[in-house]
């Protein structure tokens, strides 16, 4: 059911406050300096580079960090970045930077981008919303009602499903025809086509002529065509007896 427009901006106003407050208090909570998420992922690329990352010191900030299936990735730790480009995109260090990190005796910690840092979280749901009183109990106002927009109807039927994005569209299995097979026509009784396209699935003429002309053949040689009658021709009269 649809509502006024101040009391849809007051429900999104009591959702927003009560939001601010929770995700408050559950960072709060939270003794570790950094966010629950980033430290799961930073977990599992711990375990990763000490199974598949091997370091070899070049003797400046670059590491060079080869894995086990032979691929070489050169690891920045003073810009922090990777040739993997996890660690650009992300800001989470990667299981090659986290085996370049180790090698040089620091803590992936300390190289992870400030917004998944717990100040961070409590610094940006720091503002609250003010409580706002009951409509009873707001100034009257001078100014005009806010009325919903006006309604055009646009030429045409009106559609009934949405435009789906390119990625939402199905483009799993054959494209269907427009030939549908469980037709069955009235005329012959069979399937894929109906009774107003039924000539156009009928044999072809050639075939039919050919049939003909080969029992006429057989019709001749078989003597049935001289007990027949030609077609045009009378019997002759009976003869006349003199009395």
């Amino acid at each position: 059911m649809s509502k006024p427009v101040i009391s849809c901006f007051e429900e999104i106003r009591v959702k927003l406050m009560k939001r601010i407050v929770v995700k408050k208090e559950k960072m709060r909570k939270v003794v570790d300096t950094i966010c629950p998420k980033p430290r799961e992922i930073v977990e599992k690329n711990k375990v990763r580079a000490s199974a598949d990352c091997i370091p070899s010191d070049t003797g400046s900030t670059k590491i060079e960090v080869e894995s086990i299936g032979g691929s070489k990735y050169v690891v920045d730790i003073q810009r922090r970045t990777c040739a993997c480009r996890r660690w650009n995109l992300t800001g989470i260090p990667c299981k090659h930077a986290v085996s370049a990190i180790h090698f040089m005796r620091e803590k992936p910690e300390d190289y992870m981008d400030s917004c998944y840092l717990k100040k961070t979280y409590i610094a940006t749901y720091s503002h609250t919303i003010q409580p706002v009183n009951g409509m009873d109990l707001w100034m009257p106002s001078n100014e005009l009602a806010i009325l919903p927009p006006q309604y055009t109807r646009q030429p045409g039927r009106p559609k009934t499903k949405r435009n789906k994005d390119a990625a939402e569209k199905e483009n799993d299995g054959p494209k269907l025809g427009r030939r549908q097979r469980s037709l069955k026509c009235e005329t012959c009784r069979r399937l894929g086509h109906n009774s107003k396209t039924c000539h156009r699935h009928l044999p072809l003429k050639t075939s039919i002529s050919i049939v003909t002309n080969a029992q006429k053949k057989n019709k001749l040689n078989t003597g049935e065509a001289s007990s027949t009658k030609a077609k045009g021709t009378n019997p002759p009269p009976p003869p006349k007896v003199k009395e």
